[in-house]
């Protein structure tokens, strides 16, 4: 189980990146709209395009990833114990 202070973290994060916390499965989904967003102003050198924001949706994608990858090990190696 993923210890409330790291949801915690997370959901406050993703709230500062996207300007709200999604609900977990659509997470991923939201992530991956913002990250084409971002590599389409960098395309046309808007001047909204921020470097910063970019690496921070890299690395968010990254995470969540990571975090659903756990989290079918978990249930896979739950279900095998019964």
């Amino acid at each position: 189980m993923i210890p409330t202070f790291k949801t915690d973290r997370r959901t406050r994060q993703l709230a500062k990146l996207l300007g709200y916390a999604p609900a977990t499965p659509e997470a991923l989904a939201v992530l991956s709209r913002a990250i084409r967003r971002q590599r389409q102003l960098a395309r046309q050198r808007h001047w909204a395009y921020d470097l910063n924001r970019h690496l921070a949706l890299i690395e968010a994608i990254k995470s969540e990833r990571q975090r659903r990858r756990e989290s079918d090990a978990f249930a896979v190696s739950k279900s095998s114990i019964r």
